[in-house]
């Protein structure tokens, strides 16, 4: 996506244009989920049980699914959108859908492997997407995706 390329975005900022969203450096800073979530937990913000970076084993996928206790999210380590997003139930389903994202990986994404995590008991939808805007005088709006917008002032 255009929307998530660093380079899109420089282009965009060096044409003298706002681009609407994050500036190309801290694009750069944050590649994918991965880097995202590491980023999040330095000043301490919770973050849901999983694994810690891309899962490239099964060994080291079924200890973890062990470790935190399945029902499972596996997420491929890159890429958007939902895609490559499957709730897990089993040892069984783990090996099977570790395979179909690694085979997902190579066309789209910039990197292998998947990421698992504690699926949330209480959550009927398997993502949680939250858009927030703001603008250069502190105004905020979020934008919840097929539900109106809402402003904060």
């Amino acid at each position: 996506f255009l929307s998530e390329n660093a380079e899109f975005v420089e282009a965009v900022e060096n044409a003298g244009m706002t681009f609407i969203g994050p500036f190309a450096k801290v694009m750069r800073m944050i590649k994918d989920k991965l880097d995202g979530k590491r980023i999040a937990q330095f000043p301490g913000v919770p973050i849901v049980p999983g694994s810690d970076g891309p899962v490239e084993s099964i060994e080291e996928a079924l200890k973890i699914a062990e470790k935190i206790g399945y029902p499972i999210m596996v997420k491929a380590a890159s890429g958007g959108g939902g895609r490559g997003i499957t709730k897990v139930d089993t040892p069984d389903q783990l090996l099977d859908v570790l395979e179909r994202n690694n085979r997902m990986a190579l066309p789209g994404f910039r990197r292998l492997g998947a990421t698992l995590h504690r699926k949330s008991r209480w959550l009927t939808q398997d993502i949680i997407e939250n858009q927030v805007i703001g603008d250069n005088y502190g105004q905020l709006c979020a934008s919840p995706r097929r539900v109106g917008m809402y402003h904060s002032g």
